[in-house]
Protein backbone atom coordinates (compact mmCIF):
# COMPACT_ATOMS: atom_id res chain seq x y z
CA UNK A 1 0.00 0.00 0.00
CA UNK A 2 3.00 2.34 0.75
CA UNK A 3 4.57 1.34 -2.61
CA UNK A 4 0.86 1.92 -4.15
CA UNK A 5 0.59 5.86 -2.62
CA UNK A 6 4.65 7.03 -3.38
CA UNK A 7 3.93 6.22 -7.38
CA UNK A 8 0.40 6.88 -7.64
CA UNK A 9 0.61 10.66 -6.85
CA UNK A 10 3.42 11.17 -9.84
CA UNK A 11 1.34 8.78 -11.88
CA UNK A 12 -1.59 11.28 -12.14
CA UNK A 13 0.23 14.20 -12.49
CA UNK A 14 1.86 13.05 -15.35
CA UNK A 15 -1.40 11.76 -16.98
CA UNK A 16 -2.73 14.80 -16.15
CA UNK A 17 -0.09 16.74 -17.88
CA UNK A 18 -0.17 14.82 -20.53
CA UNK A 19 -3.68 15.24 -21.31
CA UNK A 20 -3.46 18.88 -21.12
CA UNK A 21 -0.83 18.57 -23.56
CA UNK A 22 -2.52 16.55 -26.06
CA UNK A 23 -5.42 19.22 -25.97
CA UNK A 24 -3.14 22.02 -26.89
CA UNK A 25 -1.38 22.97 -24.81
CA UNK A 26 1.66 22.00 -26.85
CA UNK A 27 1.32 24.37 -28.82
CA UNK A 28 2.36 27.02 -26.36
CA UNK A 29 5.75 27.00 -25.93
CA UNK A 30 6.31 28.08 -23.12
CA UNK A 31 3.56 25.58 -21.02
CA UNK A 32 5.11 22.47 -23.04
CA UNK A 33 8.77 23.09 -21.67
CA UNK A 34 7.19 23.53 -18.08
CA UNK A 35 5.03 19.83 -18.62
CA UNK A 36 7.59 18.17 -20.22
CA UNK A 37 10.04 19.55 -17.32
CA UNK A 38 7.61 18.27 -14.69
CA UNK A 39 7.16 14.78 -16.44
CA UNK A 40 10.73 13.99 -16.67
CA UNK A 41 11.50 14.77 -12.64
CA UNK A 42 8.31 12.76 -12.12
CA UNK A 43 10.00 9.75 -14.40
CA UNK A 44 13.07 9.97 -12.10
CA UNK A 45 11.18 10.36 -9.12
CA UNK A 46 9.55 6.57 -9.59
CA UNK A 47 12.94 5.42 -11.63
CA UNK A 48 14.58 6.26 -8.23
CA UNK A 49 11.48 4.50 -6.20
CA UNK A 50 12.15 1.42 -8.49
CA UNK A 51 15.72 0.79 -8.27
CA UNK A 52 15.41 1.59 -4.41
CA UNK A 53 12.75 -1.35 -4.13
CA UNK A 54 14.95 -3.28 -6.28
CA UNK A 55 17.56 -2.77 -3.65
CA UNK A 56 15.79 -3.34 -0.51
CA UNK A 57 14.33 -6.37 -1.60
CA UNK A 58 17.69 -7.94 -2.55
CA UNK A 59 19.25 -6.63 1.23
CA UNK A 60 15.83 -8.01 2.47
CA UNK A 61 15.72 -11.66 0.80
CA UNK A 62 20.38 -11.95 1.13
CA UNK A 63 20.77 -11.80 -2.59
CA UNK A 64 23.22 -9.04 -2.37
CA UNK A 65 26.31 -10.33 -1.75
CA UNK A 66 28.47 -7.39 0.10
CA UNK A 67 31.73 -7.62 0.47
CA UNK A 68 33.72 -7.30 4.30
CA UNK A 69 36.76 -5.60 3.72
CA UNK A 70 39.20 -3.78 6.38
CA UNK A 71 38.45 -0.32 5.68
CA UNK A 72 39.34 3.39 7.51
CA UNK A 73 35.87 4.80 8.44
CA UNK A 74 37.11 7.89 9.73
CA UNK A 75 39.12 8.79 6.48
CA UNK A 76 35.40 8.08 5.04
CA UNK A 77 34.01 10.92 6.84
CA UNK A 78 36.23 13.69 6.47
CA UNK A 79 35.36 12.92 2.17
CA UNK A 80 31.56 12.61 3.03
CA UNK A 81 31.73 15.65 4.98
CA UNK A 82 33.88 17.48 2.27
CA UNK A 83 31.08 16.36 -0.33
CA UNK A 84 28.65 18.22 1.86
CA UNK A 85 30.44 21.62 2.66
CA UNK A 86 29.31 23.69 -0.27
CA UNK A 87 25.42 22.81 0.20
CA UNK A 88 25.87 23.36 3.81
CA UNK A 89 28.09 27.03 3.10
CA UNK A 90 24.60 27.51 0.97
CA UNK A 91 21.89 27.47 3.99
CA UNK A 92 24.75 28.60 6.41
CA UNK A 93 24.74 25.64 7.82
CA UNK A 94 27.61 24.64 10.43
CA UNK A 95 29.35 21.63 9.84
CA UNK A 96 31.63 20.12 12.18
CA UNK A 97 33.41 16.60 12.45
CA UNK A 98 34.78 15.19 15.76
CA UNK A 99 37.06 12.18 16.84
CA UNK A 100 38.89 11.66 13.56
CA UNK A 101 42.51 12.71 15.37
CA UNK A 102 42.76 8.30 15.80
CA UNK A 103 41.87 5.99 12.82
CA UNK A 104 39.34 3.42 13.48
CA UNK A 105 39.01 0.25 11.05
CA UNK A 106 36.32 -1.57 10.25
CA UNK A 107 35.13 -4.39 8.25
CA UNK A 108 33.08 -3.21 5.79
CA UNK A 109 32.62 -2.35 2.50
CA UNK A 110 33.50 1.21 1.63
CA UNK A 111 30.90 2.02 -0.94
CA UNK A 112 28.16 0.97 1.10
CA UNK A 113 29.09 2.72 4.45
CA UNK A 114 29.37 5.87 2.12
CA UNK A 115 25.42 5.21 1.07
CA UNK A 116 24.65 5.24 4.61
CA UNK A 117 26.72 8.11 5.68
CA UNK A 118 25.32 10.18 2.70
CA UNK A 119 21.73 9.53 3.29
CA UNK A 120 22.30 10.64 7.06
CA UNK A 121 23.93 13.78 5.87
CA UNK A 122 21.20 14.34 3.68
CA UNK A 123 18.65 13.73 5.99
CA UNK A 124 19.76 16.21 8.49
CA UNK A 125 21.00 18.80 5.54
CA UNK A 126 17.38 18.61 4.62
CA UNK A 127 15.43 18.98 8.17
CA UNK A 128 17.88 21.74 9.57
CA UNK A 129 16.85 25.21 8.61
CA UNK A 130 19.34 28.32 7.71
CA UNK A 131 22.02 28.83 9.92
CA UNK A 132 21.64 26.01 12.24
CA UNK A 133 24.38 23.32 12.44
CA UNK A 134 25.09 19.28 11.97
CA UNK A 135 27.71 17.72 13.84
CA UNK A 136 28.95 14.45 13.29
CA UNK A 137 30.87 12.41 16.13
CA UNK A 138 33.12 9.13 16.00
CA UNK A 139 34.27 7.60 18.61
CA UNK A 140 35.42 4.07 20.04
CA UNK A 141 33.81 2.39 23.06
CA UNK A 142 35.55 -1.18 23.80
CA UNK A 143 35.49 -3.20 20.38
CA UNK A 144 32.73 -0.66 19.33
CA UNK A 145 33.12 2.32 16.58
CA UNK A 146 30.04 4.23 17.26
CA UNK A 147 29.20 7.38 15.23
CA UNK A 148 26.31 10.01 15.34
CA UNK A 149 25.25 12.27 12.94
CA UNK A 150 23.37 15.14 14.84
CA UNK A 151 21.27 18.42 14.03
CA UNK A 152 19.50 21.13 14.81
CA UNK A 153 16.54 20.13 12.80
CA UNK A 154 12.71 19.70 13.01
CA UNK A 155 13.05 16.70 15.40
CA UNK A 156 11.38 13.28 15.61
CA UNK A 157 8.61 12.85 17.96
CA UNK A 158 9.50 9.85 20.32
CA UNK A 159 6.35 7.92 19.44
CA UNK A 160 6.83 8.16 15.52
CA UNK A 161 10.87 6.61 16.06
CA UNK A 162 10.11 3.12 16.31
CA UNK A 163 8.77 3.36 12.68
CA UNK A 164 11.71 5.89 11.35
CA UNK A 165 13.27 2.58 9.39
CA UNK A 166 10.21 1.19 7.73
CA UNK A 167 10.48 2.32 4.24
CA UNK A 168 8.24 4.75 2.99
CA UNK A 169 7.31 6.04 6.71
CA UNK A 170 6.48 9.29 6.75
CA UNK A 171 6.08 11.59 10.17
CA UNK A 172 3.79 14.09 9.12
CA UNK A 173 1.81 13.22 6.05
CA UNK A 174 1.72 17.06 5.08
CA UNK A 175 5.40 17.85 4.60
CA UNK A 176 6.93 17.84 1.39
CA UNK A 177 9.81 15.28 0.98
CA UNK A 178 12.41 14.63 -1.21
CA UNK A 179 13.80 10.89 -1.83
CA UNK A 180 12.53 7.63 -2.30
CA UNK A 181 11.04 7.32 1.65
CA UNK A 182 13.59 4.45 1.61
CA UNK A 183 17.11 5.74 2.54
CA UNK A 184 17.39 4.99 6.03
CA UNK A 185 15.46 1.21 5.43
CA UNK A 186 18.45 0.61 2.91
CA UNK A 187 21.00 1.51 5.99
CA UNK A 188 19.14 -0.23 8.70
CA UNK A 189 19.85 -3.51 6.64
CA UNK A 190 23.33 -2.49 5.77
CA UNK A 191 24.46 -1.53 9.16
CA UNK A 192 22.52 -4.50 10.33
CA UNK A 193 25.01 -7.14 7.42
CA UNK A 194 27.70 -5.69 8.91
CA UNK A 195 26.94 -6.59 12.66
CA UNK A 196 26.15 -3.15 13.99
CA UNK A 197 22.77 -1.36 14.71
CA UNK A 198 21.44 1.77 13.49
CA UNK A 199 18.51 3.80 16.14
CA UNK A 200 17.50 7.80 16.13
CA UNK A 201 17.22 9.98 19.39
CA UNK A 202 15.65 13.43 19.95
CA UNK A 203 18.21 16.31 21.38
CA UNK A 204 16.19 18.46 24.00
CA UNK A 205 13.56 19.20 21.39
CA UNK A 206 16.07 21.18 19.12
CA UNK A 207 16.87 18.17 16.51
CA UNK A 208 17.68 14.54 15.78
CA UNK A 209 20.75 12.14 16.52
CA UNK A 210 21.10 9.14 14.25
CA UNK A 211 23.65 6.43 15.60
CA UNK A 212 25.15 3.79 14.43
CA UNK A 213 27.74 1.52 15.77
CA UNK A 214 29.93 -1.27 13.70
CA UNK A 215 32.20 -3.45 15.03
CA UNK A 216 36.01 -2.36 15.46
CA UNK A 217 38.12 -4.00 12.85
CA UNK A 218 41.36 -6.02 14.73
CA UNK A 219 43.51 -8.08 12.65
CA UNK A 220 44.09 -11.62 14.11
Amino acid sequence: SNVSHEIRSPLASIKAMTETLEEGAIEEISVAKEFISRIHRDVDRMSNIANDLLELSLLESNQIDLTKTPMDITSLLTQVRDEFLPQCEDKSISLTLQGIDSTHRVLAEKARIHQVLVNLFDNALKFTPEGGSINIQIELEGNIVKIEVSDTGIGIPEEHQPHIFEGFYRVDSSRTYQGTGLGLSIAKHIIEFYGGAIWVTNIDGKGSKFTFTLPMYSPM
